[in-house]
């Protein structure tokens, strides 16, 4: 079996929407941190600690690769601007699931990260050089979720309520 190499740049996808109607090649992206957190339990000769049911995750921060019309870029400020500009009351309606799909070298899915309730909070600059060797234009988007869930290449969900 051949080696897959984490080096191309059309290993990862990010999908915003059910729809799939934006598709973003990644340049860079990490899974969240998780945290369990910890409760104290007192016992007469000394407290201990046991394993909370609260899980955190750390917002998660990916790198998309803009064409030339900045479409990526475009396309997230629109959607922080809609939050920005909407009412509480219709908050539900502006998140949406992604997805974070790193493929193998036929393209197909070796395994994916889905945010539920996604939303940006952070769109980074556009760093415009010509100095030295061309490089790709990028921007780096911080999202935020409530839930997030991991499909595995054999399709295997592993969600929250994972029971092991």
């Amino acid at each position: 079996m051949k080696q897959q190499s984490p080096a191309r740049s059309t290993n990862y996808l990010f999908v915003v929407g059910e729809d799939r109607s934006m598709t973003y090649a990644v340049q860079n992206a990490a899974t969240p941190d998780l945290s369990l957190g910890e409760t104290s339990y007192s016992t007469r000769p000394k407290d201990l600690f046991i394993p909370s049911n609260k899980l955190e995750t750390s917002p998660i921060t990916v790198q998309f690769l803009l064409d030339e019309s900045l479409s990526q870029w475009i396309d997230m400020y629109k959607w922080i601007l809609t939050l920005k500009n909407s009412n509480s009351a219709h908050f539900p309606d502006l998140t949406k699931t992604c997805e974070l799909t790193a493929l193998d070298e036929q393209n197909q899915p070796l395994h994916s990260f889905i945010y539920i309730d996604c939303f940006p909070t952070n769109i980074s600059t556009i760093q415009y050089t010509s100095q030295g060797e061309s490089v790709a234009l990028s921007c780096d988007v911080t999202f935020r979720y409530n839930k997030f869930k991991v499909i595995t290449r054999t399709g295997e969900i592993i969600s929250d309520d994972y029971q092991g």
